[in-house]
């Protein structure tokens, strides 16, 4: 069964389901008229069942629904809603949230050649249930560098090119399991030495958190303002002006996205660029550079990559906020820097390229996130009209109960 004949059983058990429900309540309403009326407390009108009396000495009591308060007890609201605040955090729905800061520490570096910068840095770790989110900043390091940078545990979080000034930047988001864990972080240069070097570790080296469950919101609220997926077949023509944008350095970083992970090319040393993971199948790109007017940002996917752009939805950011998919080519490649960043996708014989425009420049993170999800959506909402009349029908007979019920009156 694939996905939308699961959607759309889903969405008629449901109504199923509610339809059946409202015959259980009709049904109740007329076999068991005492547990609404003459068995039942005395009804009373509403005003008196709110109202609260400290007479002393009076044995009266107020019914409400079938409970039982003696004047003077009254409950206090403030505290009835604090009380269930507490319950509310203490179910499971408390969102944890933490924040590490930790100093990237220079390491000892044998046969490192004469001149060699290892530089300094910070980082910043932002816990919220079981997503980390890192931010990574670095000065002075070996200039147009590869990086990459690791968890204590050995997870790659994210790779980056330094600029000729040394400087680079990592931003990456990752989910950890619930549970206990050592988080600490590692800075290994993959292009200066015969292997992978680890050049800077965090101060200090791990610190031990419990990573919480996260609630559904969270994952519904990070999917905000994902589109289907829409691809362009590139021609002759769109392939040369590509080729040009790469000489002339419009598109001053190029981000290529394979199955076994992600990598980054610097065309322009005035910029920095990285590269890190979002999610489970996403990807974070964090790029920085002294220049004026719009930049282009070219990411080549190849067909074994974890996305795949032929079907589904796809969420793009740039700083957090949603941009939208560009009508034409050069709305992208020709941007102005009045325009809004927009997107677009060109679908080749080896893959997809994802171009982004960003129309002036400091420093910007865009974010690329597959929602697999958005299928599931859809399918509701073409049967939102099922599931809506099984609701009314519900509703009616839940009032047409409640006005059959015998009563009884002071």
């Amino acid at each position: 069964m694939n996905l939308v004949s699961k959607a759309q059983a889903l969405a008629g058990t449901t109504a199923v389901f509610l339809l059946l429900m409202s015959g259980a309540v009709f049904a109740a309403a007329n076999r068991a008229p005492s547990a609404f009326g003459l068995n039942a407390p005395l009804l009373v009108d509403e005003e008196t069942s709110n109202s609260c009396s400290t007479s002393q000495g009076s044995t009266s009591t107020t019914t409400h629904l079938g409970e039982e308060h003696p004047l003077g007890t009254c409950q206090n609201e403030s505290e009835t809603s604090e009380t269930e605040t507490e319950s509310s955090h203490s179910g499971g729905q408390h969102k944890q949230s933490q924040e590490l800061t930790l100093k990237m520490v220079p390491q000892s570096v044998q046969g490192a050649p004469s001149g060699y910068l290892v530089g300094r840095g910070d980082a910043k770790i932002e816990i919220e249930g079981t997503t980390i989110e890192v931010h990574a900043e670095f000065e002075s390091m070996n200039p147009e560098t590869h990086y990459v940078l690791h968890l204590s545990d050995g997870t790659r979080l994210g790779e980056m090119t330094t600029s000729h000034a040394g400087n680079g930047h990592i931003e990456a988001v990752h989910a950890l399991t619930v549970g206990p864990h050592a988080i600490g972080l590692s800075l290994l240069d993959i292009s200066t030495f015969g292997s992978q070097t680890t050049v800077m570790r965090s101060d200090p080296a791990t610190f031990n958190v419990t990573i919480a469950q996260s609630t559904a919101s969270e994952s519904t609220a990070r999917h905000e303002g994902a589109h289907d997926v829409t691809t362009t077949s590139a021609d002759k023509q769109d392939e040369e002006n590509v080729n040009t944008a790469l000489q002339d350095k419009t598109i001053p970083a190029v981000v290529h996205w394979t199955g076994s992970g992600a990598s980054t090319s610097l065309l322009d040393p005035d910029f920095t660029v990285s590269v890190g993971k979002y999610q489970d199948s996403g990807l974070l790109v964090s790029i920085s550079g002294n220049a004026t007017g719009s930049r282009v940002i070219l990411i080549n996917l190849t067909k074994d990559a974890s996305p795949n752009f032929g079907s589904g939805a796809l969420l793009v950011t740039l700083d957090g906020t949603p941009i939208q998919q560009a009508s034409s080519f050069l709305q992208v490649l020709k941007a102005q820097p009045t325009d809004p960043a927009r997107y677009m996708i060109l679908s080749t014989g080896s893959g997809w390229q994802l171009l982004v425009s960003i129309p002036h420049f400091s420093l910007h993170t865009l974010a690329i996130l597959p929602v697999v999800a958005s299928a599931i959506s859809n399918i509701l909402m073409v049967d939102a009209p099922v599931l809506a009349l099984s609701i009314l029908a519900v509703s009616s007979l839940f009032a047409i109960a409640y006005a059959r019920r015998p009563r009884a009156y002071i």
